[in-house]
């Protein structure tokens, strides 16, 4: 192996962004999966972003962390999901 992939662990904006510039910074990393707050009002705003970064490959969130346990079938959810796949 060359190269890693990082993947977020602590779902906040703040460590997104650490590990996106990370990534910029070194070579050695091929590309970051990121949490986003895909219930978030702002969520296109917050995805077009994120997408303005060579090194994301992904976004995930912790489903099965979450204390919600309909956050899949949320129309919130359902919307940033929607949005993530445009």
């Amino acid at each position: 192996m060359t190269r890693t992939v990082l993947v977020q662990a602590n779902q906040t904006q703040e460590e997104a962004k650490f590990l996106l510039d990370l990534a910029d910074a070194v070579e050695f990393v091929a590309g970051v999966v990121v949490w986003a707050d895909l219930q978030a009002s702002d969520i296109g705003h917050v995805l077009d972003e994120l997408l303005r970064r060579d090194k994301l490959v992904g976004v995930r969130h912790e489903v099965e962390d979450d204390p919600d346990d309909d956050w899949l079938i949320r129309d919130s959810s359902m919307r940033g999901l929607r949005m993530l796949a445009e």
